[in-house]
């Protein structure tokens, strides 16, 4: 089940989620379809721990999760019969009334069982205490966050077999729920974390994992306040836990294993960005050199501030409720015969190999470049020499140029989302438009020598078919009055009498007056030709007007736009439009 997905509509390819991520092969970037410069990187499941780091970091909201919430209303529903294992950070996430107010509605609305994870949390201190005092574990690394447990047996193997095997205090409750009190019903843990859904797969444990942020989404659609007095006090079906209260706060582990055995050399790291690389460290020293127990966690305030819990929470909030609550369950520990009063109890009816779990190694071995194929992808992304392949801007989410090579190599990452690589290429296409622009106001300024000429010979050239065909006209209505008087003149011939013109000259004047009849027909033809060939030149030419008219104006436009292009061009080389990835 791939838990972080990438919605592609919203991602703008920034990096960010790269950035921050501590496992970078988790990311894989690419030009959205059909795009030469818009980039969207998704995940990789098989190589994504979880941590929650890019659904936190994005500020685009093309990173979401998945939890087991829409089962979990629907069940409520339909009065499922379930049962409810609430995180202890429940409490300073909604403090005071508003998470009993909370779980009252689920166990009115439903048909639910409501139980405490920090009585599972006084289980895992318990099996911790007992099994190094045992000697069955030596030298550990703590492993109630999932994600922890994700990147060890991803990236870190060699670790699994320094990994608690006590399990989670939510696995521990819900197998003590199973095992010792009977309960055959599934099991929704409500929790903080995204990576709980991970562990929810597991076997033998808790069957779903719902997020706070999912359950005020329901609670805030639908108009519930639950910070308001509804009249009823909260009370688990099982005792409540005491010190496990303590869990979500940093160091929760290491302070309760040092309530039972202060001797114990206990180490803490938490945070993203520092925890990952003390176990990468962790890794490399000899047993002799580590503590007792190394207790970890992906979020850096703990589980208060997990990556799925409630909006806006104020720290100083939190770590004030869990004052409160500390001095509180100091308090109710009850110490008896120099021990915990539960934690006896514990010896006395519960197995500790029944909370115990294996891990899987999950590492998949990467084949990595030589240096030739480091160099081959360096020369491709235009940096040739020492300067240019040490810039190291993190621009495109990775520590150095030399990862990003690498994610190239991998198929993670394309030469194009380095920032350098598209200075360059931008530069280039600026050099390439100034000798366009150049080209073009050349070509430009002779091609408006070229119109104006044809522009101011326009109007010569209509006056002289005006006058063309104002003469033809003209023309025309002098050759009719002469065909006229060609044909009254052959009359007149024939009524001249006989002795004054011989036969011979009447039929010469005939002959001679058809032939110019003959001609001015022909004339006549040629000079309505004339006329319909001096129409046709004025519409030519007020075409031909019309369309240098358009043009020039062409011309000019694309003479400006690309002056404009090319200060855009000159702005971000010189870093004033550029955008930083």
């Amino acid at each position: 089940m791939q838990i972080i997905s990438v919605d592609e509509t919203k991602c703008i390819g920034c990096n960010k989620c790269v950035r921050v991520c501590p496992v970078h092969e988790a990311n894989i970037t690419k030009l959205k379809p059909g795009s030469t410069d818009e980039f969207v990187t998704n995940v990789r499941e098989d190589k994504c721990i979880n941590c929650g780091e890019c659904v936190k970091s994005c500020k685009h909201g093309a990173r979401v999760y998945v939890d087991n919430s829409d089962q979990f209303f629907r069940d409520i529903k339909d009065k499922t019969e379930m049962a409810i294992i609430v995180a202890p950070s429940i409490r300073t996430a909604l403090p005071g009334n508003a998470w009993g107010n909370m779980l009252n509605y689920f166990r009115n609305t439903g048909n639910v069982r409501v139980y405490d994870v920090a009585y599972g949390a006084d289980i895992c201190t318990w099996g911790h205490y007992k099994m190094i005092k045992d000697n069955r574990i030596t030298k550990c690394i703590s492993q109630p966050c999932p994600a922890i447990v994700n990147y060890i047996e991803k990236y870190k193997p060699t670790l699994l077999r320094s990994l608690s095997p006590v399990q989670s205090p939510a696995s521990c409750l819900a197998i003590y729920l199973k095992k010792y009190i009977g309960l055959d019903m599934p099991i929704y843990l409500l929790s903080p974390c995204i990576a709980k859904t991970n562990e929810a797969q597991r076997e033998n444990t808790f069957d779903y994992n719902v997020t706070f942020q999912s359950l005020m989404s329901y609670f805030d659609g639908r108009g519930i306040n639950l910070e308001a007095d509804m009249g009823t006090d909260f009370k688990f079906d099982l005792a409540p836990g005491i010190l496990g209260q303590l869990y979500p706060r940093p160091g929760g582990l290491r302070d309760n294993l040092a309530a039972l055995n202060p001797d114990l050399i206990i180490r803490t790291s938490e945070g993203p960005h520092s925890v990952y690389r003390r176990l990468d460290r962790y890794a490399k020293i000899d047993d002799v050199m580590r503590p007792d127990v190394l207790d970890v966690l992906n979020c850096e305030f703990g589980c208060n501030m997990g990556t799925a819990t409630v909006d806006n929470l104020n720290l100083a909030d939190v770590e004030g409720t869990m004052d409160k609550l500390e001095i509180a369950a100091q308090k109710e520990r009850g110490m008896l015969l120099g021990k915990d009063k539960r934690y006896k109890e514990f010896d006395h009816k519960l197995n500790v190999d029944d909370f115990l779990c294996t891990y899987v190694d999950r590492f998949i071995k990467d084949k990595y470049p030589s240096v030739t194929e480091i160099d081959s992808i360096f020369n491709s992304m235009l940096k040739e020499t020492p300067e240019t392949r040490e810039i190291n801007c993190t621009s495109c989410g990775y520590e150095s140029c030399y990862d990003m090579c690498v994610a190239i190599y991998k198929g993670l990452n394309i030469k194009e989302n380095c920032v350098y690589y598209m200075k360059y290429q931008i530069k280039q296409s600026y050099q390439n438009i100034c000798v366009l622009y150049k080209t073009l106001q050349q070509e430009s300024t002779a091609l408006a020598d070229i119109i104006k000429g044809i522009l101011d010979s326009k109007k010569i050239i209509s006056d002289d078919a005006d006058s063309v065909i104002v003469n033809a006209e003209k023309t025309v209505v002098l050759l009719d009055k002469l065909k006229e008087i060609l044909d009254n003149f052959s009359g007149y011939f024939h009524d001249i009498s006989v002795d004054t013109v011989s036969e011979t000259d009447l039929e010469n004047v005939e002959a001679i007056t058809d032939k110019i009849q003959t001609i001015l027909l022909s004339y006549k033809d040629s000079v309505l030709n004339d006329i319909e060939v001096g129409n046709k030149i004025k519409s030519t030419v007020s075409e031909l007007s019309e369309h240098t008219d358009n043009l020039n104006q062409l011309v000019s436009g694309v003479t400006s736009r690309l002056s404009t292009l090319s200060n855009q061009y000159q702005n971000r080389i010189s870093g004033k439009d550029e955008d930083q990835k």
